[in-house]
């Protein structure tokens, strides 16, 4: 799979990291005599809100403002919000709408959210079975500062 499936609020893969998976298929295909399959799952436009939905339903893990700072203290969304506008907060924007993201009560779509995920789990094990490879870029940017340039966030 290329990309994340055609997001909007999520930036385009670069180039150079869709030619950096094109050579591992090949390597594969060369190495292994393996054949790649292209695969969409049509869960993955939704991969955010079923990211953010997942992790604010699980109870028993500690909240992002607690693990954020160490596990001494909550970090503050308010404060680190203001000092990461000024270049000077030690937390990532990603790390902030985490904390965000927790103090937002489970709302009506999040059990549709957690279905998707559950059906995305279920095709995953379907197509990868026990031994199988899903090749996929983490980030569509090779080089950000986040806590620079406001127009990275995503």
């Amino acid at each position: 799979m290329e990309n994340e499936g055609g997001n909007p609020l999520i930036s385009r893969v670069n180039p150079e990291i869709t030619f950096a998976q094109w050579k591992v298929l090949k390597h594969f295909e060369e190495e292994f005599k393996i054949t790649p399959v292209k695969v969409n799952f049509k869960q993955l436009p939704y991969s955010l809100n079923i990211f953010l939905t997942k992790l604010s339903s699980e109870k028993a893990a500690n909240k992002f403002s607690l693990e954020y700072g160490n596990r001494k203290e909550q970090v503050s969304l308010f404060k680190e919000f203001f000092k990461w506008l000024i270049g000077t907060s030690k937390h990532t924007v990603t790390c902030l709408m985490n904390i965000a993201n927790e103090k937002i009560p489970m709302g009506q779509n999040d059990k549709k959210y957690l279905d998707l995920c559950d059906d995305l789990e279920k095709e995953f094990k379907e197509l990868l079975g026990d031994n199988g490879v899903f090749i996929f870029p983490t980030q569509p940017k090779n080089d950000i500062l986040p806590q620079r340039d406001p127009s990275l966030l995503f």
